[in-house]
C-alpha cells in the first residue's frame, strides 16, 4: 500500500463540509470587538497584530492536522491526542483550558447577546432598558433550551447560528464600508486617558484579537469527519487554508473598515457605534446577534454537560453493578464464597462478572483476549482496507477501547469514544456504535518507534464508522466509558434539570456581575488562545516530527512570543475588569 493511501471509513464530510465548520467555529462574535482593537493599536501596529495572529493560527492548524493520525491512531478528540503525546500532565491541563474556553465563553456570549437586545429595545423604545434585566431574560431562554437532552434533538440549532452570523458579520462590514469614508482613526491609537490605561487597553486588544481566532480546539473533531480516501491530513490542510483565510478576510476588512468609519471613538461592541444607520438595519444585525448567541451558547454549554453528567451516569452505573453483585451474593447463585469485590469497571475479574452477575447489572462490552490475535482477527477485518502509519512518537499508548480498519496486515485505529460501561438493554441510537465482538491486536505505534516493545490494545471491530459530517465536542475531563447523550442514554429528567439549571444560573450572575463585553471577551482570548492554539500544538509537534535547525528555533521564539502576548494580555484584561467594575453600580 502507497504512503499516501488510506482505508475507507464510510464518513461523509468533504472538503466544503469542513471549511463551512471552520469557517463558523472562526467567525462569530470576535469580530465585533476587532474594530475596537484596531482602534487601541492603530493603523500601523493594528494590522500588523491581525496579520501576526492568522499567520501563527494558520501554522498551528495545519500542525494539528498533520498530527490526526499518529502512531497508526486517528485522534478524533483534541484532548485523546494531547493525553496520548503529553501524558497525565498534558491530559489534565487541557482539560482544564478546555472547560475554562467553554465556560468563559457562554458567559462572553451572554454579555453579547444582553447587549444586542438591549439596543433592539432602544430602538424600539421598549422595556425593559437595563442590560443585566437582558441577561437574565437571556438566562431564561438558555434555561429552557438547556433541557433539550442533546443537540442531536435540535440538530437545526447549528445552522441558525451560522447563518445568523454570517448575518451579522455581513452588516457590520457593510456599514462599515458604507461609513468608512469618514477617514476617522490614527496611527498610534487612541491615546487613552494616562500612558497606563494607553497600555492596558492596548493589552486587552490582544486579547480580543486571540478570542477571535480561538477554534483550534476542534479541529480534530472536524478533521475526523472527514471522507477517506482522499486522506484526511490533505484534505484538512486545504480546508484551513480557504476557511482560515476567508475568516481573516472578513475580519482585516471589518476591523479596517469599521474603524475609518468610526474612528476612536469607535465602541467596545462595534454595531452600537452606528447611531446614524437606518434603524431597520441595527435591529436586524443585533437580533442575528441575539439568535447567534442563543445558539452558541447552547453549542458551547453542551460539552460542559456531558462532562458533568458523564461523571454521574458512570456513578450510577457502578452502583447499580455493586447492587447487582450483592443481590446475587445473598440469594446464593455464585455460590460458597465471599463477596465479590468491585471495582471502576464494575465486578472483579473484568466485565464479564458484571455479564454473569446479573441481567440488572450494568452491561459491559466483553472483554479482548490475545487468544483472538493468534486466532486470525485479520480475517475478521478482511473486508475493510487501512492505511499507513504516521510518524512515530515515544511514550506509552493508552490501553482504551478504539475502532479499527484494517488491510494486509496493517490496523489504523480510531480514538473516537467506544464505551464500555453501558446501562442493561441499553441499545445505542447509532449504528455507528453498534460492533462486533473485540479483539486484542498488537498495536502498531507501540511495537515500532512508540516504546520499542509491542502493547496489546483493546479496540472494536465495528462495520462502519460514524456516517454524519457533524462533528462532536467534548473534553478531556469527560468519562469517556459511559454512552454520550446523542447516543440516548441519559440521566434522568430531574438530575439534568438541577444540574444544567445551576450552570445556567452561575453564568448568567457573573454575566450581570460583570457586564464587560470588551473585558470578558479579552479574557477568554487571553487565558485560553495560548495553551490550545500554541503551547499544545507546538509542543506535540516538535515531540512527533522533530523539527531541527532554524524551524525548530523559529517555533520556540514564536511560542514564547506569543506566551508573553497573552500573559500581558490576560494581565490588561483583568485590569480592564477591575477598573469597569468600580465604576459600575450593580443592578442600576
Amino acid at each position: 500500500m502507497k504512503g499516501d493511501e488510506v482505508p475507507e471509513n464510510g464518513k461523509t464530510g468533504t472538503l466544503w463540509t469542513a471549511v463551512g465548520h471552520i469557517f463558523c467555529a472562526v467567525v462569530g462574535a470576535g469580530v465585533l470587538g476587532l474594530p475596537n482593537s484596531l482602534a487601541w493599536l492603530g493603523w500601523v501596529a493594528g494590522p500588523i497584530c491581525l496579520c501576526g495572529f492568522f499567520v501563527v493560527t494558520m501554522c498551528a492548524s495545519l500542525m494539528l492536522a498533520k498530527m490526526y493520525q499518529t502512531d497508526g491512531i486517528e485522534f478524533s478528540r483534541y484532548h485523546h491526542l494531547v493525553a496520548h503525546l503529553l501524558g497525565r500532565r498534558g491530559s489534565i491541563a487541557v482539560s482544564v483550558f478546555q472547560m475554562l474556553n467553554l465556560v468563559l465563553s457562554d458567559i462572553a456570549y451572554t454579555i453579547t447577546g444582553a447587549i444586542a437586545m438591549q439596543t433592539i429595545a432602544s430602538y424600539l423604545h421598549s422595556q425593559p432598558t437595563k442590560q443585566w434585566q437582558f441577561s437574565l431574560i437571556l438566562g431564561a431562554l438558555e434555561l429552557v433550551f438547556s433541557q433539550i437532552p442533546s443537540l442531536e434533538e435540535i440538530w437545526w440549532v447549528s445552522a441558525l447560528g451560522t447563518l445568523s452570523s454570517l448575518g451579522y458579520v455581513v452588516i457590520a462590514l457593510g456599514l462599515g464600508l458604507a461609513y468608512s469614508g469618514n477617514h476617522e482613526g490614527s496611527v498610534g491609537g487612541r491615546p487613552g486617558t494616562s500612558p497606563a490605561n494607553k497600555a492596558f487597553g492596548v493589552l486587552n486588544a490582544l486579547g480580543n484579537m486571540a478570542f477571535a481566532f480561538g477554534f483550534t480546539q476542534v479541529l480534530l473533531e472536524i478533521q475526523d469527519t472527514l471522507r477517506q480516501p482522499p486522506k484526511a491530513e490533505r484534505t484538512m490542510s486545504r480546508a484551513v487554508w480557504v476557511a482560515v483565510s476567508a475568516a481573516f478576510s472578513f475580519y482585516i476588512s471589518s476591523a479596517v473598515a469599521c474603524y475609518s468609519a468610526l474612528g476612536d471613538a469607535v465602541p467596545g461592541e462595534v454595531l452600537q457605534g452606528f447611531e446614524q444607520a437606518p434603524d431597520w438595519v441595527m435591529v436586524l444585525a443585533n437580533f442575528f446577534i441575539v439568535i447567534h448567541m442563543i445558539t452558541a451558547w447552547q453549542v458551547w454549554a453542551q460539552p460542559v454537560f456531558e462532562t458533568l453528567e458523564s461523571h454521574l451516569k458512570a456513578y450510577r452505573l457502578r452502583r447499580q453493578s455493586q447492587q447487582a453483585a450483592l443481590e446475587d451474593w445473598q440469594e446464593g447463585k455464585e455460590g460458597p464464597g465471599p463477596l465479590p469485590k468491585t471495582n471502576g469497571a464494575g465486578m472483579d475479574g473484568g466485565p464479564d462478572a458484571a455479564h454473569s452477575a446479573s441481567s440488572a447489572a450494568p452491561a459491559h462490552l466483553p472483554p479482548l483476549s490475545e487468544a483472538a490475535v493468534e486466532s486470525g482477527l485479520g480475517a475478521q477485518l478482511s473486508g475493510l482496507s487501512t492505511g499507513s502509519l504516521a510518524p512515530q512518537a515515544s511514550g506509552p499508548l493508552r490501553l482504551r477501547r478504539m475502532s479499527a480498519r484494517s488491510s494486509g496486515g496493517i490496523v489504523v485505529h480510531n480514538s473516537a469514544p467506544l464505551p464500555d460501561l453501558l446501562p442493561p438493554g441499553w441499545h445505542p441510537r447509532h449504528a455507528s456504535f453498534a460492533s462486533a465482538d473485540g479483539a486484542c491486536l498488537p498495536g502498531d505505534g507501540a511495537s515500532g518507534k512508540h516504546g520499542h516493545h509491542s502493547h496489546l490494545h483493546r479496540l472494536s471491530v465495528v462495520s462502519r464508522l460514524g456516517s454524519q459530517a457533524m462533528f462532536h465536542l467534548d473534553t478531556g475531563a469527560a468519562n469517556e466509558r459511559v454512552p454520550l447523550n446523542d447516543q440516548g442514554y441519559l440521566l434522568p429528567f430531574w438530575q439534568r434539570l438541577l444540574l444544567r439549571s445551576t450552570y445556567v444560573l452561575l453564568c448568567t450572575a457573573v454575566a450581570c456581575i460583570i457586564p464587560f463585553f470588551s473585558a470578558v471577551v479579552g479574557l477568554v482570548g487571553a487565558v485560553t488562545f495560548w495553551p490550545l492554539a500554541i503551547g499544545f500544538p507546538f509542543t506535540m509537534y516538535i515531540k512527533v516530527f522533530k523539527p531541527r535547525g532554524w524551524i525548530l528555533w523559529l517555533m520556540y521564539a514564536v511560542a514564547v512570543l506569543m506566551l508573553l502576548v497573552c500573559i500581558a494580555a490576560t494581565v490588561g484584561s483583568f485590569q480592564n475588569i477591575i477598573v469597569s467594575w468600580s465604576t459600575y453600580t450593580l443592578f442600576d
